[in-house]
């Protein structure tokens, strides 16, 4: 039993990018662009051959150094997320003007006008051969 207890007390959890983006609510590949900005390099991963990645984010769950993180992503992801809800009601104040202008006519209506306005064009067209017709005489 002493073995037992030894392999679960050598049991550490790690923490990665995914727990990490879950735990702010945003996207891993946008925490990961954050992480990059703060100046944190994802150490290589030794003994990978073949595909997947080569160098990932990992922190022992709990220690030091990942408390020491989560303090410095706070207030960078908080502010990411007031920039994300700014844009996000800019784009429905822009869409509720829009929906306020007036709309433009449909291409059917506007071909309807067309054919009016050439109708017109060619009643002044008979009109000025009629002009013309009498002038002569």
């Amino acid at each position: 039993m002493a073995k037992k207890e030894t392999a679960k007390k050598e049991a550490v959890k790690y923490i990665g990018v995914v727990e990490l983006a879950e735990k702010f609510g945003i996207e891993g590949r946008k925490l990961r662009i954050m992480l990059r900005n703060l100046g944190l390099v994802a150490p290589r991963l030794e003994g990978v051959e073949g595909f997947g990645p080569r160098s990932k984010y990992t922190w022992v769950d709990g220690s030091k150094e990942l408390n020491e993180l989560i303090k410095k992503l706070t207030p960078v992801v908080e502010a990411f997320k007031a920039r994300q809800e700014a844009i996000a009601e800019h784009v429905v104040q822009a869409t509720k003007k829009q929906k306020k202008a007036p709309k433009h006519p449909s291409t059917e209506e506007e071909s309807e006008e067309e054919d009016e306005d050439d109708e017109e064009y060619e009643e002044e067209e008979i009109e000025d051969e009629d002009d013309d017709e009498e002038e002569e005489d």
